[in-house]
């Protein structure tokens, strides 16, 4: 397992992934980059999906699972030992349970996972020291931005600061630059984010409770599909979130305009129902997140 993770850039380098993944897509009979869009959205962008695979696996940020039916005590204490030594890798061991009962002519079996190694000290750690590698302030920020969209996103940020965010630039653990904008009354609830190399990402409440009353989140999807009409099916199906736009869709310079509105009803109804629930402000990590800040996983069964 070590051995395979250790070389995973020599034994699978993207061109070889991408050759095996598009087999695969031929043989299910479905497009490569449709599969692609399926699971990062509508408005994803494969090469930067593969260059973000690339990237975890140059820097070693992959996520190694032992998965077996029943994981004894040495080999917990060996995970475990591994997960703290590690980084930014993670290790974990996945213990499936079987239960089986009921009537002989119909019985019932039930699948019970345990996670070992994810203590919340290592996590902590590992976070940290993710968050704190590459520091990155708001100018360096916009120095990365493609041509073309500069002055909309300086434009959308000062709407935004104006209506009671405030900006957080940061890197993902990858490295890719992020300008979240949080709300400072509820520190580390961030229901909007622009990333340099892809665009904006906007919570449908995935990751923020407030945003999944079913009223709220209904108003929500109303407000973006009146701005972001292109995005229909997403916005609809979407259950978890977040919502993307592309770079390229803000060659409208309408379109930061009704996103800073959007965002401004967001923040007062974030505030409503934190005093509504007597909610004290707190640092609750709630983040309109990129799917690429999930690491790469590889499985040992």
């Amino acid at each position: 397992m070590l051995d395979y993770a250790a070389n995973a850039q020599k034994y699978w380098p993207v061109d070889r992934m991408r050759e095996a993944f598009s087999l695969t897509c031929v043989a299910r009979g479905t497009d490569p980059a449709d599969e692609v869009m399926s699971l990062l959205g509508a408005d994803a962008d494969p090469e930067a999906f593969w260059e973000a695979a690339k990237r975890n696996l140059r820097d070693g940020r992959v996520r190694l699972l032992f998965v077996a039916d029943v994981i004894p005590p040495p080999l917990k204490a060996v995970i475990e030992f591994l997960n703290r030594q590690m980084t930014p890798a993670e290790v974990l061991g996945i213990e499936i349970r079987q239960f089986v009962g009921g009537p002989a002519a119909a019985p019932l079996r039930t699948l019970v996972p345990r996670v070992f190694g994810q203590t919340e000290e290592v996590k902590l750690r590992k976070d940290s020291g993710r968050a704190a590698r590459a520091p990155i302030d708001e100018e360096e920020f916009y120095a990365l931005l493609p041509d073309g969209v500069l002055d909309t996103i300086r434009a959308l940020s000062t709407r935004l600061k104006q209506s009671g965010y405030k900006a957080v630039p940061r890197r993902t653990p990858s490295g890719n630059a992020v300008l979240g904008y949080v709300v400072p009354e509820l520190e580390g609830v961030e229901p909007i984010n622009v990333e340099a190399i892809f665009g904006m990402w906007i919570s449908l409440g995935g990751e923020i409770p407030a945003l999944r009353i079913p009223s709220v989140n209904a108003e929500l999807r109303r407000r973006l599909l009146d701005i972001l009409p292109g995005r229909r099916k997403q916005i609809s199906n979407s259950t978890k979130g977040p919502i993307g736009a592309r770079f390229d869709l803000f060659a409208d310079p309408s379109l930061g305009n009704g996103v800073a509105d959007v965002m401004s009803w967001v923040r007062s109804k974030l505030l409503d129902t934190a005093e509504t629930d007597g909610a004290p402000s707190q640092n609750t990590g709630q983040t309109a997140r990129h799917p690429e800040d999930s690491p790469s996983t590889i499985r040992s069964e």
